[in-house]
């Protein structure tokens, strides 16, 4: 599967699950270190490094390192099995977006 197809495919299956239910199963606070892949991939302070879904990278690219965020972790259903994603909320603008974790 090309990059461009895996990248479109995962940005439809986080979309997907704003359609279920989802449970969070906890928030921490973190802050960004940095921004790459136009949006896509983001490093937090702690190491963390998620994708963005395609469809958030637009408000992910602006975020700026020292940014304040909130990362909630949630459990639902991707696509018939149960995954998890993060909703990663920028408390500086309140911007919400959608990721996976990579590390």
């Amino acid at each position: 599967m090309t990059l461009i197809l895996r990248t479109v495919v995962i940005g439809l299956a986080i979309s997907f699950v704003l359609l279920q239910p989802a449970t969070a199963i906890e928030c921490q606070e973190d802050f960004v270190k940095e921004v790459t892949s136009d949006g896509e991939i983001l490093v937090t302070l702690s190491g963390a490094v998620y994708r963005v879904s395609l469809a958030d990278t637009i408000y992910s690219i602006l975020w700026l390192p020292a940014t304040s965020l909130l990362i909630c972790e949630h459990v639902g259903n991707i696509q018939g099995r149960n995954g998890r994603y993060y909703e990663i909320i920028n408390r500086d603008d309140g911007e919400k977006v959608l990721a996976t974790r990579l590390r």
